[in-house]
């Protein structure tokens, strides 16, 4: 008999051998996710759920000369800003005593000032920023934010002053002229204050087109398939006298049983996910015409792993341990313990070299499909 008929009948009594542990291996599937599934309902709930923010109270004071063409532009802006809206409710004072006197008694959080003429004409000061200084730190985060945002019309009064001086170079009329002041400081304005249009926002908890709690079934779906690896590892570490003799007889080597125990594997992976992809579905009403397509990859690599540390050592505890290191790695590489966006930038880096962010969304495919 060749080694590779050998190796067949070896593959052959593997499958048997691994089929005879298969009812133990689906109720552990099952039941670890069902547990896996609850853990990730809770989390997807309650873990990443956004707090509202208390709004702050912000007084301001514009002089009217400020009031004109600009300032009414920049006051549209800041007020129709929906991020603003969200934490910070502005009030407009009659005078800059009034809004001291608000801010004393604690009605503000802030008050803000804005110099003679500054939309539009020759700005001699910049922005003033009042604030309680009793308050915790945060007041002075903000209130370095404010002074940014203060610095930044500076630099757009520089911009004016620069089309001014060029526009008496190049003699231009003054209907260009105007024109041209005009373009800058609607230019500014909007860059400045309309920052939604210009900004894209990437939520922290964001995993594609899966909703989070989707993402942690996945997730879960994933390690149910996968830890049922620690059933089959001693299976296959315990061949009986006359296979390992066998295997002497026909110098079947470690890359031979290998392949071997992949092969072996792979339809025991695929019998585990089989009964949890149904319970996924009758629970979430869904179904994935797909859902095998989409797992059959991931229960490739399961099969490679598991092989790859069942054939390179004899012992079972170091064989399962180097298992649940290696799958629990690619795991918090992929997003699965935390979604991508909240993982450190030097695993960011190099997740995306490592199969666990593709297995994670195989399996959400394989139960949700497309997405919510």
């Amino acid at each position: 008999m060749s080694t590779f008929a050998q190796l067949c009948r070896l593959t052959k009594a593997n499958i048997k051998r691994l089929l005879i542990k298969l009812p133990g291996v689906i109720t552990v599937a099952v039941f670890l996710l069902v547990s896996l599934s609850a853990a990730a309902i809770v989390v997807s709930d309650n873990l990443y759920k956004p707090e509202n923010m208390d709004k702050i109270n912000v007084a301001f004071y514009m002089p009217d000369s400020n009031i004109n063409a600009y300032s009414s532009v920049g006051y549209d802006l800041i007020t129709n800003m929906q991020s603003l809206s969200n934490t910070a409710e502005l009030i407009e004072v009659d005078s800059e005593e009034a809004g001291k006197d608000m801010l004393s008694k604690g009605l503000v959080s802030y008050l803000i000032v804005i110099p003679e003429s500054f939309f539009g004409g020759f700005m001699t000061e910049g922005i003033q920023v009042f604030f309680n200084a009793s308050t915790s730190i945060m007041t002075y985060i903000t209130n370095d934010l404010f002074m940014a945002f203060a610095r930044y019309y500076t630099t757009a009064q520089t911009g004016i002053f620069t089309a001014i001086d060029d526009a008496e170079l190049n003699s231009l009329s003054d209907d260009i002229r105007s024109r041209l002041i005009s373009l800058i400081n609607f230019t500014f304005l909007d860059r400045a204050l309309n920052k939604d249009a210009y900004t894209a926002v990437h939520s922290a908890t964001d995993v594609g087109v899966h909703s989070l709690e989707q993402h942690y079934i996945g997730v879960a779906l994933l390690l149910s398939v996968a830890f049922t690896a620690f059933l089959m590892i001693p299976v296959l570490q315990k061949p009986n006298r006359g296979i390992r003799t066998k295997l002497t007889v026909f110098k079947i080597g470690k890359w031979s049983l290998f392949l071997s125990n992949t092969a072996s594997l792979l339809p025991a992976f695929l019998l585990a996910f089989i009964p949890c992809l149904i319970a996924g579905q009758i629970y979430y009403k869904t179904f994935t015409p797909l859902a095998l397509v989409y797992a059959l990859p991931v229960v490739c690599i399961l099969a490679l792993i598991t092989s790859a540390f069942s054939t390179a050592t004899d012992s079972i505890l170091a064989a399962e341990l180097g298992f649940l290191v290696v799958i629990l790695i690619l795991c918090y590489a992929g997003g699965g313990i935390l979604p991508e966006g909240m993982l450190p930038k030097a695993v960011r880096s190099i997740s995306h070299i490592l199969p666990g962010d593709f297995m994670i969304r195989s399996m959400t495919l394989a139960l949700f499909g497309g997405g919510a």
